[in-house]
């Protein structure tokens, strides 16, 4: 048995190199521009499961969540929810989303 990387380097004689990426996540203020909280994660880490460490580093009341399309779901807003009592979350539907009934 071969993996996709065996198989290259014995077909083709390269040695394929493998790179992990991780991914940085930031938590702004908007008004003036600061940086509240950030988290570096491997690539495996989906965003929503990074959101509550990041809210954690969060000092004070949250007046508004923007997210990207990744923070699209219901334990992303449940968890914000939970910890802040007014807040506006404004996050984008992925563009293939449909109304739930």
């Amino acid at each position: 048995m071969f993996g996709a990387g065996e198989w290259q380097e014995t077909k083709h004689g390269t040695r394929i190199k493998r790179r992990k990426w991780r991914k940085l996540h930031l938590g702004m203020d908007l008004n003036t521009g600061d940086i509240i909280c950030s988290d570096l994660t491997e690539e495996n880490v989906a965003d929503p499961a990074a959101l509550p460490d990041l809210l954690d580093q969060v000092e004070g009341p949250l007046a508004k969540f923007h997210g990207d399309g990744a923070y699209d779901c219901e334990p992303t807003r449940q968890e914000i929810a939970d910890r802040y009592e007014e807040v506006e979350i404004v996050i984008p539907p992925p563009k293939t989303a449909v109304p739930d009934p």
